[in-house]
């Protein structure tokens, strides 16, 4: 018989590039939906179980009574009760390599598009036929600006790297990275503050964590240059939502990306809509045809190994590997 895999989040049509491959090794299932009363009732005999928004919650853990492994289809694995798996000893993986470059590049067409102000131009342009130089329409220049970067995993490297095409300092925050790791070289560390107070551009890839939660506050955004843009790739509630619609309706600070909220789907009411110097995306950094095949094949390696009792190579509850256990 073979094994059944639970996948949710049926609009993300998650696997489809690997269709073929994962039902030869299991056989798929996709949720109706996320709710948990619907995961509940799936996942008591399930093997493996890969998911993208739904929120993997100590209950539903609990019910399961034969799952090999939990799999999270992107990088962010703040949905997952990963202490819960972890005291059932439930490998809990994530796919982080396949949209490094991918979501970085985002990242700095979010920062060229709001220098440049490259949306308000097509707006008026479609508006208006036609415009002059007007200083209202003035853009501002990337190249040897400062760039601060919270968080210096990945994706933050990454961006580090084509900052240095633009002759650009770079800043960065991270308690969890050292000047001796690989690929800082270059980057100068320095604690949140002095980042926010020199930046030209703050540029968030920090995880979502107790500690980060609403790190960007009021108090952040009043330390950072009127002239600043801040960027966010990374997780909505990193960001304090209505201290940024706050800061850019009084030109605290000159503009904002985001391509992450604190809820998804962003409601239709929300301030969001109705902010100036405001660039909005729907989740879409990572998206891109080949980051979206990339997805799909590390994370059908990542089953494949939970399936065959191998460690997966993002294993997020290593401890579980440990002899004690």
């Amino acid at each position: 018989m073979k094994p059944k895999i639970v996948t949710t989040d049926a609009n993300m049509y998650m696997l489809r590039h690997v269709a073929e491959e994962l039902n030869e090794i299991g056989n798929a299932i996709v949720t109706e939906d996320d709710r948990e009363e619907t995961l509940l009732r799936h996942i008591q005999d399930a093997d493996l179980l890969v998911v993208c928004y739904a929120k993997v919650t100590r209950n539903i853990i609990a019910a399961a009574k034969s799952l090999k492994g939990i799999i999270m289809w992107g990088v962010g694995v703040d949905n997952i009760d990963i202490e819960a798996a972890t005291e059932r000893n439930i490998p809990v993986a994530n796919c982080p390599n396949y949209g490094t470059n991918t979501v970085a590049d985002f990242t700095f067409a979010l920062m060229l598009a709001l220098a440049r102000k490259v949306i308000d131009l097509d707006r008026q342009m479609r508006e208006r036929d036609w415009l002059w130089p007007n200083f209202q329409y003035a853009g501002t220049d990337v190249f040897g600006k400062t760039i601060g970067l919270v968080g210096c995993g990945r994706t933050g490297k990454a961006v580090a790297r084509r900052c240095r095409g633009f002759d650009m300092k770079i800043l960065a925050y991270d308690p969890y990275v050292s000047e001796r790791s690989p690929g800082v070289e270059g980057i100068e560390f320095v604690q949140l503050d002095e980042l926010l107070t020199r930046s030209d551009f703050v540029s968030i890839h920090c995880p979502l964590t107790p500690e980060t939660k609403n790190m960007l506050d009021r108090q952040s955004f009043s330390k950072m240059k009127s002239s600043a843009f801040l960027l966010n790739v990374a997780r909505g509630e990193v960001v304090d939502e209505m201290a940024l619609v706050e800061a850019l309706e009084t030109d605290a600070i000159a503009g904002a990306g985001l391509d992450v909220f604190s809820q998804e789907p962003l409601p239709a009411n929300h301030p969001f809509f109705r902010t100036k110097n405001l660039i909005l995306a729907p989740h879409f950094a990572y998206y891109t045809r080949e980051a979206d095949i990339r997805l799909d094949r590390e994370a059908l390696q990542a089953i494949r190994d939970l399936l065959q009792n191998r460690s997966p190579e993002s294993l997020l509850n290593p401890e579980i590997l440990t002899p004690s256990r």
